[in-house]
């Protein structure tokens, strides 16, 4: 068999795959139950379009839009595999998935990605929220305007834009996040100043800090953004985690 191109990248944890599943878009997923349709199977792009009935040069451009995701929540990581054009037999670039990939993707498709609504707000109930969908892991971001915003560190998630409802509005205000590159404007109680939202506005989800959720049960932190900004204050916590000068996406770039 060629060698395969970049095999730490791929995803072995079936938990991490059903989170992948839920996360990426619905022509990534239609893509993902294409792949688990056959397992062990290195295919051309082409072909696995025509499988799915697809035309031709969706995958490339369905991988290239899952790239972001890929980066920010999963630390570059993939529930498939590929071959590079160099070592394949086709000499073209061919994925699949390994028999367990696929067999975590047809749990989580049979599943139907169910996730439980989970609700939050304010200190004083003026706002009120649920998210109908699944919530990022929790991003510590050390940044100047973060930490002027919150107190400290923030500790966010993040949801859909489609899928965060706001239940009770009545007290919500909105502020422009002057500093950041990312035009962003803060969401916070105009009665008890609970500070609640952070929405980028070219970006699909919006942060919830995560504080504000009344059960955060299954979230998890899993990197440090800014850390070049940390307040001379506080030592940065030993834990492992990734950690960003800026944020992931200045430092790829």
């Amino acid at each position: 068999m060629p060698a395969e191109h970049a095999p730490d990248n791929a995803m072995d944890d079936a938990e991490e795959i059903a989170r992948f599943h839920d996360r990426c878009s619905d022509l990534m997923r239609e893509l993902l139950h294409g792949l688990a349709a056959a397992p062990d199977t290195a295919r051309p792009f082409p072909e696995i379009e025509d499988a799915i009935g697809w035309p031709r040069r969706r995958i490339a451009s369905v991988l290239g839009g899952v790239t972001h995701l890929r980066q920010i929540e999963f630390g570059g990581r993939r529930p498939y595999r590929f071959h590079d054009a160099r070592v394949s037999s086709s000499g073209r670039w061919e994925l699949w998935m390994d028999h367990d990939q696929a067999e975590a993707v047809r749990v989580a498709q049979a599943e139907g990605s169910a996730v439980a609504t989970r609700s939050g707000g304010c200190l004083c109930g003026a706002v009120r929220y649920e998210v109908r969908g699944p919530l990022r892991d929790v991003l510590i971001c050390h940044c100047r305007e973060c930490r002027r915003w919150h107190g400290h560190v923030s500790a966010s998630t993040a949801a859909r834009r489609d899928d965060l409802v706001l239940v009770q509005a009545g007290g919500l205000r909105w502020i422009d996040s002057p500093a950041g590159d990312a035009g962003a404007r803060r969401g916070f109680c105009g009665e008890c100043g609970s500070s609640l939202f952070w929405d980028p506005p070219r970006r699909d989800t919006v942060s919830i800090a995560a504080g504000t959720l009344d059960d955060a049960a299954g979230l998890k932190v899993v990197g440090h953004w800014f850390v070049a900004h940390a307040g001379g204050y506080y030592q940065l916590p030993d834990d492992e985690l990734p950690r960003h000068q800026h944020s992931a996406e200045r430092d790829r770039g």
